[in-house]
């Protein structure tokens, strides 16, 4: 039988200094854009995000694993033209 898998992607809000989840922040650009805006110092790191895996309630993926958005971004596109080929 298949270990359960939970797969959450979260964003870290440097404001607040913690992951929250982006089932959270639906509907609230604007409090989170004014989150951003308010930082002191503002960067690329300042805008990170990734998936946090568990697997059989065991985290697979942590904050140590994720990264700022546009490495994200670059990862899942190097990854996602090899998902449905076939050797046909």
């Amino acid at each position: 039988m298949a270990a359960p898998l939970k797969i959450t992607f979260k964003v870290y809000l440097e404001a607040q200094e913690r992951w929250t989840p982006a089932t959270e922040l639906l509907g609230r650009a604007e409090s989170v854009v004014d989150s951003y805006l308010r930082l002191n110092h503002l960067t690329c790191c300042s805008f990170q995000g990734g998936f946090f895996i568990d697997i059989d309630g065991k985290p697979w993926s942590d904050e140590s694993t994720v990264d700022e958005f546009h490495e994200l971004a670059k990862r899942l596109d190097r990854g996602l033209p090899q998902l449905g080929k076939t050797d046909a």
